[in-house]
């Protein structure tokens, strides 16, 4: 819709008739995701098996916009020159985020006072990560030797019960 009120805005859209096709070669819209399952199920050439019937037609609505031309033929392959592209950005930098889950929203008021936003990741917001994931590594890695401690420990418990 936003893309439809740009093109009026600028006199391409002279009627209503095809509308969906004239605004979607006047301008391309770039769709952001941080989710790669979701990215890889809108680029697939076939619709995966979703069980949530509601998900299922938001991703066919969704399909239909990537996967069909300006004349609405369905397309065999996703070209670089298509009006829409779907592309994942680390989750650090999903701004909107701070909208739905409980998080610090100072980027997002940021940019919105600045009014630019980058969809590379800072340096910053890599060292955040990588202190997030070192973190959950040795997280991991503490659990692990907890259970490979508890199973040595009831090992040598069953071979004193068997003395």
């Amino acid at each position: 819709m936003i893309r439809a009120i740009l093109t009026d805005v600028h006199g391409s859209l002279e009627s209503l008739q095809n509308w969906e096709q004239k605004t979607r070669s006047f301008m391309r819209h770039l769709w952001l995701t941080n989710c790669k399952s979701l990215g890889d199920q809108l680029r697939s050439n076939s619709l995966g098996k979703v069980d949530d019937k509601r998900l299922s037609i938001d991703l066919t609505g969704l399909r239909q916009l990537l996967w069909f031309d300006e004349n609405n033929e369905e397309l065999d392959e996703l070209k670089e020159e298509l009006p829409d592209e779907i592309r994942w950005i680390d989750t650090s930098i999903m701004l909107v985020d701070a909208l739905t889950k409980d998080m610090n929203s100072n980027d997002l008021r940021r940019i919105m006072k600045d009014s630019k936003w980058s969809i590379e990741a800072t340096a910053e917001f890599q060292i955040t990560k990588m202190a997030k994931e070192k973190y959950r590594k040795q997280k991991a890695e503490e659990k692990q030797r907890l259970k490979e401690a508890a199973q040595a420990e009831e090992h040598l418990r069953a071979g004193l019960l068997e003395e």
